[in-house]
């Protein structure tokens, strides 16, 4: 009997029925495998055959990948902080007292992040010992407040006496009252969708040992935009324009965290460790006032013998181009506008089996590819380009197509959240037969499981940028931009009780908010096989973030679902640190 706690938020897409979720692990046997991480054995090959894909991947209007395409105003700073030690504490118990709460106080704040920065503030437990976490123990640092000297960005009221009222057989109950007060940086409504927010990021109950921050500096004044009090609350007025307050205040910030663990029955009461921050802080400007794109880094892993042998044939360098070009599409040819986001340089990584790359080729253990995988990264991309690991097939309680390993992953590496994969199906060198070396693969000689594939990946990546899903897979729960469509009309018992385009494409009950119209009403002609209106974002499945799979036509047109970007949705990716 594997030991039970709530797992990580990941989100999948079932190959089966190319259905695209968002799910949570309950079980470790389907969270946190044991997985013989050692080398492969001796029967890894010597040689490789062909030459390293070198990407040459350029969007559709011609604008190439490369390190010209970031926005040279841009910048990032990073500075690295370890607490004093402090009490770890349980998850029914009261966090009450100084010993209980660890504190940084030295967070340097000297640099104006300007209208489009972002303050993001990665947190992970150091000096706990190894025993501990053999045994099955988890250290969560819980981000309870975040002041700038004079206000209180972060304030966490009602939840001193016990995180969780209750606990039994792995399973806690949030306590309604427990999160942030307003006013508070978290985005979001109303105090609920905030606090869901705040709970999200600090990774309490998962196998994600680190919570992440990120604070936008919410410049915007669409009509209709969702309340991020960061901008009326906490702004000062910049000395050049005294009437506007949109600059963060500068000088030292305090941080204070709470210790959250699992096994505090198994320990000294006065156990203890400490708190490693990194603190990243984009100084950003909005890219419409200079016609300067920003763009964003990758580091593509291929794991496996199997996927660095296909990657090194012409048809698979091929195939590669033409999958990140669909990619570069997405966040930049067809959302220019809401999204504009370019891509920089792509580089390319070969995990071999003699560095036990082909222990991971069919994951069994996403936590390990991600924490091990992304340490292997030159220290120069970490928290600047974003880790994506191409494997043969991700395998957990079911077969997935791609998985991101957080909604606002860490910018930095090591974690277990640190990075993205979708499963190649060992098909690299044999998608899209009809395209032949040497010529352009055009999107009409495409199959359309190779541009569902390019369509998850740009999922994943938005999940990374801190996208949620427009709706979750039951109806009952969505996200908090008022730019993205809601649907809670679920399909019938045999479709699993989910909602699906089928059963959004007439719903009346939640019209799309911009409009008032529904899907049906704006593509009557919709079917899901031919007819998708690809450019209506009233049909909710349009939406690149929307849970469920995607289709495309199978008559060279290119056409499909799952195309746009909301202006919101871009909004949020681009005061990422990535993206620059």
């Amino acid at each position: 009997m594997h030991r039970v706690i709530a797992g990580t938020e990941f989100t999948k897409r079932f190959t089966r029925v190319g259905i695209l979720t968002a799910a949570l692990c309950f079980a470790a046997s389907s969270c946190n495998e044991n997985t013989d991480l050692t080398k492969d054995s001796l029967s890894c090959p010597t040689t490789l055959s062909g030459t390293p894909w070198v990407p040459n991947v350029v969007a559709s209007d011609g604008t190439p990948s490369g390190s010209a395409q970031h926005n040279s105003s841009n910048e990032i700073y990073r500075d690295y902080y370890i607490s004093n030690s402090g009490n770890l504490t349980g998850l029914t118990e009261s966090y009450a007292g100084a010993n209980k709460v660890v504190t940084i106080s030295q967070i340097d704040m000297a640099t104006d992040l300007l209208e489009k920065g972002s303050l993001s503030i990665v947190a992970e437990p150091v000096g706990v010992s190894s025993s501990f976490k053999n045994s099955g123990g988890y250290v969560w640092p819980v981000l309870i407040s975040l002041s700038d000297g004079v206000n209180e960005y972060v304030n966490v009221n009602g939840c001193s006496a016990g995180f969780f009222t209750s606990c039994s057989g792995g399973s806690c109950s949030f306590r309604s009252g427990c999160g942030p007060t307003s006013p508070t940086a978290y985005l979001g409504n109303t105090d609920r969708q905030r606090r869901d927010q705040w709970s999200q990021f600090q990774n309490i109950l998962t196998t994600n040992e680190y919570s992440q921050n990120q604070f936008p500096t919410c410049n915007w004044s669409a009509s209709g935009s969702y309340d991020c009090a960061f901008n009326s609350n906490f702004f000062v007025a910049h000395p050049s324009t005294p009437a506007v307050k949109n600059r963060l205040r500068v000088g030292t910030y305090t941080a204070k965290y709470v210790m959250l663990t699992n096994s505090l029955d198994a320990l000294n009461s006065s156990y203890s460790g400490s708190v490693r921050l990194t603190v990243v802080r984009k100084k950003g400007v909005n890219a419409a006032t200079n016609n300067t794109a920003q763009a964003m880094d990758l580091n593509v892993v291929l794991v496996g013998t199997k996927n660095i042998e296909d990657s090194r044939t012409l048809k698979g360098k091929q195939n590669l181009d033409a999958l990140f070009q669909h990619v570069y599409n997405q966040y930049y040819v067809q959302n220019k506008a809401s999204v504009g986001i370019r891509l920089g340089t792509v580089n390319v990584y070969e995990w071999d089996c003699q560095r036990g790359g082909d222990t991971y080729a069919n994951v069994p253990d996403i936590n390990a590819l991600f924490a091990d995988g992304s340490t292997m990264m030159p220290l120069s991309t970490e928290g600047k380009a974003m880790n994506i690991f191409i494997t043969s097939t991700i395998q957990s309680d079911q077969s997935f197509l791609g998985m991101a390993g957080a909604i606002g992953g860490p910018v930095v590496n090591g974690t277990s959240g640190s990075g993205l994969v979708f499963a190649s199906f060992d098909q690299l060198a044999s998608f899209n037969p009809i395209c032949f070396p040497g010529s352009p693969c055009t999107i009409d000689k495409q199959e359309s499981s190779f541009m569902d594939m390019g369509s998850t990946i740009s999922h994943e990546m938005g999940h990374y940028l801190g996208l949620n899903h427009p709706n979750e897979r039951d109806g009952t729960d969505e996200d908090w931009l008022s730019d993205t469509p809601t649907c809670h009309k679920t399909q019938s018992t045999n479709y699993g009780g989910v909602i699906t385009q089928f059963s959004c494409a007439s719903e009346t009950n939640n019209p799309f908010p911009a409009s008032g119209k529904t899907c049906k009403q704006l593509c009557p002609g919709y079917n899901g096989v031919t007819n998708f209106c690809p450019s209506v974002p009233e049909c909710q499945f349009n939406h690149v973030m929307w849970w469920t799979g995607k289709y495309f036509a199978d008559d060279g047109s290119g056409q499909g679902d799952g195309n746009i970007f909301s202006t919101m949705s871009g909004t949020i990716m681009n005061y990422s640190p990535y993206v620059r």
